[in-house]
């Protein structure tokens, strides 16, 4: 529950994050223009590119989150579930004789 809430709230701040470093591009390219005749190149890249790494990093921490929940849930927890339920199918299978241990 906690995991699926994260992923939601972190979903969402990706989508503003590529939604505003999106609006910037074309902004500028609208206007470009107006932002060569005041040199304003420079600062329209440190803009756009703050959102970029904001974008950057949000996506990079989903995606260890993702990583660590997958290998918890998918690899820990079903193959441990699945080595102890063969071994409680088994030693069930030998106390009742249906399986030899040899």
């Amino acid at each position: 529950r906690s995991y699926a809430r994260f992923m939601h709230r972190n979903q969402q701040q990706v989508q503003a994050a590529l939604a505003d470093a999106n609006a910037i591009a074309i902004e500028v390219i609208g206007a470009i223009r107006t932002v060569c005749s005041f040199a304003g190149e420079r600062r329209e890249q440190a803009r756009y590119q703050a959102k970029v790494e904001k974008f950057y990093s949000l996506i990079v921490r989903q995606t260890a989150v993702q990583g660590v929940y997958y290998m918890v849930c998918n690899t820990f927890l079903i193959n441990t579930c699945v080595q102890a339920a063969l071994l409680a199918y088994g030693c069930f299978l030998v106390e009742r004789g249906l399986l030899s241990h040899t």
